[in-house]
């Protein structure tokens, strides 16, 4: 039997209490798909070319992840640049050509954090969408044929496929290869494409009563000085903007004592400065920026992908935490989008009230894994399937002090993960 068949499924249970299944044979595509893992930085660069050719031809919409130049930045500001743990990262991307045209790249990197050796998607933690970048009608076919030679050449502990969204082209096929389901999330979008402007769009969605509230709190600060919203691509303002919002970012995080292990890295904001500054590379950087007067009330930093806006962070000024700026900047945000054409606003996850509010519906955002050993199987049935989110939620309802003095270890044990 083959050693996958005591691999986990979906639909069998979920995290340490799903069934063993076996993995179903691997089914050839109609014309032979020629496959190779790329190692080096300079294989890696070499790619950029025909990879932007394949992400213009086959790249989901509101998926910016998938970009060379999203890959190029995090190659830039993480790969082989070692953690706090000691977690240090290098390639491993899957390609696949047919008949000399790539048609297929499998994103991936190895990774080392205390003893476990894993494969996981490339772009943690700014990536939040993994997907296989793949065209065709047999884009199955060819994802199969990738996966038993990623599985044959892993030299892993497991295989860890995080933030999978269910209308993923990757997401077939995971009813298939044994994988854990180890986290369920769900990412809120706000969909405007039904309405003309974006003032059709509000009276249908939002009620009276909360239009009105929302001028309310726009009039508090016009009575302070005039607000104005401006949306910048990448360039210096833009990075200039994302500096400060980052450090609102953290302002906040710290007064209620939210762990985010991607915002707790400086390799995170500096991959953020880098895409909001780069006009060579672009990644689809956009900042909506709301201003009183010459001061930065609140800021959207987005990503825009073929016609869709994925919300990376939100965040306003905590000087006007009682007026409620997050309502405004997020009001005013997607009124921009509309303006430019943009109909889908993406939250991501994690699927927070806050962003249900705002949403017209969601999709589902799942984490899974493949163990390939005893090790392995431990990790991502006991950690990742059962005690990783129970730290979270324990954490969460501490009260504010205790929080703020185990805040540091908890994100320490979370970077395992």
């Amino acid at each position: 039997m083959n050693s996958a068949a005591l691999d986990l499924a979906p639909g069998t249970g979920f995290g340490i209490f799903a069934k063993a299944r076996v993995e179903t044979a691997v089914v050839a595509p109609a014309t032979p798909v020629e496959l190779e893992i790329l190692t080096s930085r300079r294989d890696f660069d070499a790619l950029e070319g025909e990879w932007t050719a394949l992400y213009e031809r086959a790249g989901r919409p509101g998926n910016p992840f998938q970009s060379f130049a999203w890959s190029w930045h995090w190659a830039n500001n993480f790969l082989k640049k070692p953690t706090a743990t000691g977690r240090t990262s290098e390639l491993f991307i899957v390609t696949g050509r047919k008949a000399g045209r790539l048609t297929m790249i499998w994103p991936l990197v190895r990774q080392r954090t205390a003893g476990l050796k894993t494969l996981t998607w490339l772009g943690q933690p700014v990536t939040q969408y993994g997907d296989v970048l793949v065209e065709g009608d047999d884009a199955l076919a060819q994802m199969r044929q990738a996966w038993a030679h990623i599985r044959a050449n892993a030299k892993a502990d497991a295989i860890t496929l995080y933030k999978v969204r269910d209308d993923a082209a990757v997401a077939p096929l995971l009813s298939e290869i044994g994988a854990v389901l180890t986290h369920k999330d769900r990412a809120p979008y706000v969909d405007m494409s039904q309405s003309g402007t974006f003032e059709d769009y509000a009276q249908q969605r939002y009620s009276k009563k909360r239009r009105s509230y929302l001028r309310r709190y726009r009039r508090r600060f016009e009575d302070l000085a005039e607000v104005r919203t401006e949306v910048l691509p990448s360039g210096t303002k833009a990075r200039a903007v994302t500096e400060e919002l980052l450090r609102f970012k953290q302002d906040w995080m710290q007064s209620r004592s939210v762990l985010s292990r991607a915002l707790s890295d400086p390799r995170t904001s500096r991959f953020f400065l880098d895409t909001a500054a780069d006009t060579e590379r672009q990644t689809g950087c956009r900042i909506s920026a709301t201003h009183r007067g010459d001061e930065l009330i609140g800021a959207n930093l987005t990503y825009v992908a073929k016609g869709r806006a994925i919300a990376h962070v939100i965040t306003y000024n905590l000087k006007y935490d009682r007026w409620n700026p997050g309502h405004l900047t997020t009001y005013e945000g997607l009124e921009a989008c509309k303006a430019e054409g943009i109909d889908v606003f993406d939250f991501m996850g994690p699927c927070a009230p806050f962003k249900l509010e705002w949403s017209d519906g969601t999709v589902d955002v799942n984490d899974w894994a493949v163990p390939l050993s005893v090790k392995g199987t431990l990790w991502a049935r006991i950690y990742l399937g059962f005690a990783r989110d129970r730290l979270k939620a324990a954490h969460q309802a501490l009260p504010l002090s205790l929080k703020k003095l185990t805040s540091p270890a908890l994100s320490t044990v979370l970077t395992v993960g």
